[in-house]
């Protein structure tokens, strides 16, 4: 089985989602594939084919559900990416990969690595950190069909994205750590 990203859960509140320009029904956040649900004690995430991650990366493992993702205000098409800390690179992708995660490729941040694996469509994204007192969630990454649909007011003033030819911003509400980019291809 190919691990795929089932659901997220996050501390925040919808109403913080709801702001941001989310449809949120039944407190959640449907995306192609992925709920997003709210007021978790700390970042979580349900990854079909995956029973264990490595400490400090906290799997809420769940039966798999169908998912029908809805409309959002924001034109949220999808989650890009989600993305974990670790102060120890090496030990976290070592225990990622035997816990069926393959790396896909490393990229020198300079002065830290940042490390790549799929989730069906969304990648996990592996940050060194070494001022994390351990492994972590960390953030997520949405793709929005464009960044004007944003509440502007909530959001950083776009820049271009590490990807070529992808636009990026943050939002600046306090939460869970939350970048929107603009989809691929659209140069």
């Amino acid at each position: 089985m190919t691990p795929t990203l089932r659901s997220v859960a996050v501390p925040d509140g919808a109403d913080r989602w709801a702001a941001l320009g989310f449809e949120v029904i039944a407190g959640a956040v449907l995306l192609p594939g992925v709920r997003v649900v709210f007021d978790a004690p700390r970042m979580a995430v349900t990854i079909d084919g995956v029973r264990s991650l490595p400490d400090g990366l906290a799997l809420d493992v769940q039966p798999a559900t169908a998912l029908v993702h809805t409309a959002h205000p924001n034109g949220a098409i999808a989650i890009d990416h989600v993305v974990a800390i670790t102060p120890d690179f090496d030990a976290t992708a070592a225990a990622l990969d035997s816990s069926g995660l393959a790396l896909k490729r490393v990229r020198d941040a300079g002065g830290f690595r940042r490390g790549f694996r799929r989730l069906g469509g969304p990648i996990l994204e592996l940050v060194e950190a070494s001022q994390a007192p351990a492994p972590a969630w960390w953030g997520l990454t949405i793709t929005v069909a464009e960044l004007d649909a944003l509440p502007a007011d909530l959001i950083s003033p776009a820049k271009p994205a590490v990807q070529p030819g992808r636009l990026i911003t943050t939002a600046r509400s306090p939460g869970t750590p939350l970048a929107f980019m603009t989809p691929e291809g659209q140069d």
